[in-house]
Protein backbone atom coordinates (compact mmCIF):
# COMPACT_ATOMS: atom_id res chain seq x y z
CA UNK A 1 0.00 0.00 0.00
CA UNK A 2 2.98 2.40 0.51
CA UNK A 3 3.19 2.05 -2.92
CA UNK A 4 -0.14 4.23 -3.35
CA UNK A 5 -0.46 7.69 -3.68
CA UNK A 6 -4.24 9.70 -3.80
CA UNK A 7 -4.39 13.15 -5.09
CA UNK A 8 -6.63 15.51 -6.34
CA UNK A 9 -5.93 16.99 -10.36
CA UNK A 10 -7.22 20.12 -12.36
CA UNK A 11 -10.02 19.39 -14.65
CA UNK A 12 -7.91 20.72 -17.04
CA UNK A 13 -5.89 17.04 -16.46
CA UNK A 14 -8.93 14.85 -16.71
CA UNK A 15 -7.09 13.35 -19.98
CA UNK A 16 -5.10 11.08 -17.60
CA UNK A 17 -7.93 9.14 -16.45
CA UNK A 18 -8.79 8.29 -19.82
CA UNK A 19 -7.88 4.38 -19.55
CA UNK A 20 -8.99 3.76 -16.28
CA UNK A 21 -12.82 5.49 -17.73
CA UNK A 22 -12.84 3.84 -20.91
CA UNK A 23 -12.05 0.40 -18.43
CA UNK A 24 -15.30 1.16 -16.53
CA UNK A 25 -17.25 1.99 -19.87
CA UNK A 26 -17.05 -1.79 -21.57
CA UNK A 27 -17.41 -2.95 -17.83
CA UNK A 28 -20.51 -1.13 -18.11
CA UNK A 29 -21.13 -2.39 -21.91
CA UNK A 30 -20.67 -5.91 -20.70
CA UNK A 31 -22.60 -5.68 -18.42
CA UNK A 32 -25.48 -3.87 -20.37
CA UNK A 33 -28.82 -6.02 -21.29
CA UNK A 34 -30.45 -3.68 -23.07
CA UNK A 35 -28.04 -0.35 -24.15
CA UNK A 36 -24.59 -2.19 -25.10
CA UNK A 37 -25.19 0.12 -28.25
CA UNK A 38 -25.38 3.06 -26.24
CA UNK A 39 -22.21 2.36 -24.10
CA UNK A 40 -20.27 1.20 -27.67
CA UNK A 41 -21.11 4.78 -28.45
CA UNK A 42 -20.09 6.33 -25.84
CA UNK A 43 -16.94 7.85 -25.82
CA UNK A 44 -14.39 9.60 -23.04
CA UNK A 45 -14.45 13.00 -25.02
CA UNK A 46 -18.17 13.25 -25.07
CA UNK A 47 -18.74 12.75 -21.25
CA UNK A 48 -16.15 15.13 -20.27
CA UNK A 49 -18.18 17.97 -22.83
CA UNK A 50 -21.10 16.96 -20.83
CA UNK A 51 -19.23 17.68 -17.57
CA UNK A 52 -17.96 20.87 -18.60
CA UNK A 53 -20.71 22.10 -20.17
CA UNK A 54 -23.18 21.34 -16.76
CA UNK A 55 -20.79 24.34 -15.46
CA UNK A 56 -20.64 22.23 -12.18
CA UNK A 57 -17.67 22.41 -9.72
CA UNK A 58 -15.54 19.33 -10.43
CA UNK A 59 -13.38 17.48 -7.80
CA UNK A 60 -11.28 14.77 -9.53
CA UNK A 61 -9.22 12.07 -7.38
CA UNK A 62 -6.74 9.52 -8.21
CA UNK A 63 -4.55 7.05 -7.55
CA UNK A 64 -1.28 6.51 -8.84
CA UNK A 65 0.66 3.17 -8.32
CA UNK A 66 3.56 4.72 -7.98
CA UNK A 67 6.16 1.60 -8.31
CA UNK A 68 4.37 1.41 -12.12
CA UNK A 69 3.92 4.60 -12.64
CA UNK A 70 0.38 4.10 -13.97
CA UNK A 71 -3.16 5.49 -12.28
CA UNK A 72 -5.20 2.48 -10.94
CA UNK A 73 -8.27 4.20 -9.68
CA UNK A 74 -10.27 7.52 -9.86
CA UNK A 75 -13.55 9.30 -8.88
CA UNK A 76 -14.85 12.65 -10.13
CA UNK A 77 -17.48 14.04 -8.12
CA UNK A 78 -19.61 17.51 -8.95
CA UNK A 79 -21.81 19.85 -7.65
CA UNK A 80 -24.64 21.53 -9.74
CA UNK A 81 -25.52 25.28 -9.26
CA UNK A 82 -28.61 23.94 -7.66
CA UNK A 83 -26.22 22.13 -4.69
CA UNK A 84 -26.73 18.54 -6.13
CA UNK A 85 -23.84 16.87 -5.34
CA UNK A 86 -23.38 13.26 -7.21
CA UNK A 87 -20.35 10.88 -7.95
CA UNK A 88 -20.20 11.09 -10.98
CA UNK A 89 -18.01 7.82 -11.31
CA UNK A 90 -15.79 5.78 -9.29
CA UNK A 91 -13.26 3.38 -10.72
CA UNK A 92 -10.66 0.90 -9.34
CA UNK A 93 -8.52 -1.65 -11.56
CA UNK A 94 -9.36 -5.31 -10.90
CA UNK A 95 -5.88 -5.99 -9.51
CA UNK A 96 -7.07 -3.34 -7.27
CA UNK A 97 -9.86 -4.28 -5.83
CA UNK A 98 -10.18 -5.10 -2.08
CA UNK A 99 -7.83 -2.71 -0.90
CA UNK A 100 -10.00 -0.25 0.25
CA UNK A 101 -9.10 2.37 -2.60
CA UNK A 102 -12.51 2.51 -3.51
CA UNK A 103 -13.63 3.23 0.10
CA UNK A 104 -10.83 5.79 0.41
CA UNK A 105 -12.37 7.36 -2.87
CA UNK A 106 -15.85 7.40 -1.73
CA UNK A 107 -14.86 8.93 1.78
CA UNK A 108 -12.65 11.64 0.28
CA UNK A 109 -15.82 12.18 -2.61
CA UNK A 110 -18.09 12.84 0.64
CA UNK A 111 -16.28 14.59 2.66
CA UNK A 112 -15.94 17.16 -0.14
CA UNK A 113 -19.80 17.58 -0.70
CA UNK A 114 -20.10 17.87 2.85
CA UNK A 115 -17.77 20.73 3.13
CA UNK A 116 -19.56 22.00 -0.01
CA UNK A 117 -22.84 21.78 1.72
CA UNK A 118 -25.02 19.86 -0.48
CA UNK A 119 -28.93 19.63 -0.38
CA UNK A 120 -28.71 16.46 -1.36
CA UNK A 121 -26.45 13.55 -2.65
CA UNK A 122 -26.79 10.76 -5.66
CA UNK A 123 -25.26 8.40 -7.42
CA UNK A 124 -26.48 6.70 -10.87
CA UNK A 125 -25.86 3.47 -11.59
CA UNK A 126 -26.15 1.49 -14.79
CA UNK A 127 -28.91 -1.38 -15.09
CA UNK A 128 -26.90 -4.80 -14.99
CA UNK A 129 -24.69 -3.17 -12.53
CA UNK A 130 -26.86 -3.48 -9.26
CA UNK A 131 -24.09 -5.62 -7.52
CA UNK A 132 -22.65 -2.43 -6.98
CA UNK A 133 -25.42 -1.27 -4.40
CA UNK A 134 -24.03 -3.32 -1.76
CA UNK A 135 -21.15 -1.00 -1.77
CA UNK A 136 -22.89 2.43 -2.00
CA UNK A 137 -25.30 1.69 0.75
CA UNK A 138 -22.36 1.66 3.04
CA UNK A 139 -22.29 5.37 2.55
CA UNK A 140 -26.19 5.84 3.03
CA UNK A 141 -27.34 5.93 -0.45
CA UNK A 142 -30.39 3.79 -0.91
CA UNK A 143 -32.14 3.42 -4.32
CA UNK A 144 -34.84 5.63 -5.11
CA UNK A 145 -35.87 5.35 -8.23
CA UNK A 146 -35.90 3.28 -11.92
CA UNK A 147 -35.57 5.19 -14.89
CA UNK A 148 -37.24 3.28 -18.05
CA UNK A 149 -36.17 3.98 -21.27
CA UNK A 150 -36.70 2.54 -24.93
Amino acid sequence: MNNLKFYLIDKDKIELIKPLWVELNRYHQAKSIYFEEDFSRNTFENRIRKLNRAESLLRIEVVEDITKEELVAYSISSITSKKIGEIDSIYVKKEYRRMNLGDRLMKGALRWLAEEKVDSKKIAVAYGNEEVWKFYVKYGFKPRITILED
